[in-house]
């Protein structure tokens, strides 16, 4: 079971609460995909429709590109950027030259408004 991460739990210490695995048993390994290029909304939407998750947080290294939880919706403004175009503005640097892709991490809920926790997302664009 080594690299195993992605596991149910009725009761998670960090979160203080249960916390739902999507899919069930996924591994270090595993990689959700998010066909672009899209804009920052298109992006949350395309998660939405096809796994039937709300995203909340949107992040890529140590650059939140969208936070749902704060004041004002303070990020709203972001949501018509590329996604690769709002990651290079936030973090102040270029792509390599070549790269078709961004790992991005999520936060998500269930409808319910349930904690998940969802592998790495491979955003292509």
């Amino acid at each position: 079971m080594l690299g195993l991460c992605g596991l149910s739990k009725d009761y998670d210490i960090i979160s203080r609460g249960p916390v739902k695995a999507y899919p069930e048993g996924f591994t270090t390994w595993d990689k959700l995909v998010v066909e672009g290029p899209c804009s920052l909304v298109q992006f949350i939407e395309q998660i939405q429709q096809k796994h039937h998750l709300k995203v909340t947080i949107v992040s890529t290294g140590r650059v939140c590109m969208f936070n749902g939880y704060l004041p004002g919706n303070e990020h709203a403004d972001r949501l018509q950027e590329s996604v690769h175009g709002l990651y290079e503005r936030i973090a102040k640097i270029h792509i390599i030259a070549g790269r078709r892709y961004l790992a991005m991490e999520v936060s998500c809920e269930t409808e319910a408004r349930e904690d998940v926790t969802v592998p790495t997302i491979k955003y292509v664009f």
